[in-house]
């Protein structure tokens, strides 16, 4: 894979890691919806059988959150990999890697953020790719 793509995929890894983490936040602080009233000793049909269905939405939302927990530990753990290198850069590389790659973020854009010109964001651009190759 090529340090491009490699960049773009952390960026893509980078945005999935904050999904993950907006969804899990909704289902902890939600219970996914799941509210309950207790029919115990309750005749509630002529056969007296019912399902339960707020244990059974407990259970899909348990389910979910572990399955969104685990992917947001694979994840994690390959941001990781990636953010170990990228923090070998000077400052002003990492600034431009970041605003590139993970905010997708165009280059006038991205030298309005910084001292520099496109074009010097661009040279830093291109001298932070080739580190980049030689660190990976």
């Amino acid at each position: 894979m090529k340090i491009i793509e490699k960049l773009e995929r952390y960026g893509n890894l980078y945005r999935r890691r904050l999904v993950i983490g907006n969804q899990l936040n909704l289902l902890k602080h939600t219970n996914g919806g799941v509210k309950g009233i207790s029919y115990d000793g309750i005749q509630t049909s002529q056969v007296y059988d019912r399902s339960n269905v707020t244990e059974d939405t407990a259970m899909e939302i348990l389910s979910k959150r572990e399955q969104l927990e685990g992917e947001l530990q694979e994840v994690q753990e390959e941001l990781n990999k990636i953010e170990s290198i990228i923090d070998k850069l000077e400052d002003i590389e990492k600034h431009i890697i970041i605003q590139r790659y993970i905010h997708k973020n165009q280059w006038w854009y991205i030298a309005s953020t910084t001292i520099y010109s496109i074009g010097q964001c661009k040279d830093i651009h291109s001298k932070a790719i080739g580190k980049l190759k030689r660190l990976l």
